[in-house]
């Protein structure tokens, strides 16, 4: 893939092909493990559970990190 010339100008958020862009890890805090399953998959992201049951209480990066797509997040319950 070529990079756009020395000088060229491009839109703010415009797509690079094959490029993975960076997004945001959601706040998933207090819910239920499934949603919040469910919400990092939607928004890109691979899921590795700290543990099976309860209410998420965190993750790893921190909620707001910058990820490329396809990254993983390590999600922590409250039990």
């Amino acid at each position: 893939l070529a990079s756009p010339a020395h000088g060229a100008r491009t839109r703010v958020g415009a797509h690079t092909p094959g490029r993975r862009d960076a997004r945001a890890v959601p706040n998933v805090r207090g819910m239920q493990l499934r949603e919040a399953v469910r919400t990092l998959h939607r928004a890109g992201f691979r899921v590795q559970l700290a543990a099976a049951t309860g209410a998420a209480s965190d993750t790893w990066p921190h909620a707001g990190a910058m990820l490329r797509e396809g990254s993983l997040v390590r999600l922590v319950s409250d039990r």
